[in-house]
């Protein structure tokens, strides 16, 4: 079974010219129909598409967990990371050692 789709492009829009000429270098470089070359390029640009969108959840999960876990430790931040030691009470030392090991677990998730 087919199905036509009729694809038109303005000879005097700049855009519909490039996309043309676009067309034709893959058609030319896939040594393939021009029905199969835009068969292929849609397949592909709705799979990077896909991709991007995994990507960008991904990292949204990763933003929002990173703010969790900082939002149940308000006392900790990341300056301290880079702050020489100094010499704490053994609460603020376990809070400390507390606060490296969420940072490790975070960072081991890469």
């Amino acid at each position: 079974m087919e199905q036509r789709v009729n694809l038109r492009f303005n000879l005097n829009r700049t855009d519909d010219c490039q996309a043309l000429e676009y067309l034709r270098s893959q058609t030319d470089q896939r040594k393939s129909s021009l029905n199969r070359t835009l068969v292929e390029i849609l397949l592909e640009h709705f799979a990077a598409q896909e991709k991007t969108d995994s990507e960008d959840a991904l990292i949204e999960r990763i933003v929002a967990a990173v703010r969790k876990e900082l939002h149940q430790t308000p006392a900790f931040s990341l300056s301290q990371l880079f702050q020489a030691p100094t010499a704490e009470s053994p609460s603020a030392n376990q809070e400390s050692e507390e606060n490296e090991a969420i940072v490790e677990d975070f960072l081991e998730n890469f």
